[in-house]
């Protein structure tokens, strides 16, 4: 394993050779510093969101409003982290969506939170 500033780094999960500025779907997790849990707690299998977590869910939905190569599919915030689904599509004729035929992405509109994502009270 190579080190980077004397640290230990693990390898990326990067494909090699794939063009990340492309169009596709892409799985994100962002993550908070030291994996604080900052962004909200857990109740009742919904998260409940502090305030940094409010800035959160509101500019994230805000970078999906500015950015009109960007969809947002799915996304679940958790006390220290975000996961998402998000489309890239810099040009909708050469999008390749699920279907990989007309470049629609043949998902749905919503976003955000719902209770199918197993959230429990452990986290």
């Amino acid at each position: 394993m190579d080190k980077y500033q004397n640290k230990y780094r693990i390898e990326s999960n990067r494909l090699k050779g794939w063009d990340y500025a492309g169009n596709g779907l892409y799985f994100i997790t962002l993550v908070t510093n030291n994996r604080e849990c900052n962004l909200g707690n857990i109740k009742n299998k919904k998260i409940i969101f502090s305030d940094f977590g409010e800035i959160i869910n509101t500019e994230w939905l805000k970078s999906f409003e500015i950015r009109d190569e960007l969809v947002c599919d799915e996304y679940q915030i958790m006390p220290n982290h975000l996961h998402a689904i998000i489309i890239l599509h810099k040009n909708m004729d050469n999008c390749i969506g699920l279907n990989g035929l007309d470049g629609s992405h043949g998902l749905d509109d919503s976003h955000g939170l719902d209770d199918s994502h197993g959230l429990d009270d452990s986290h």
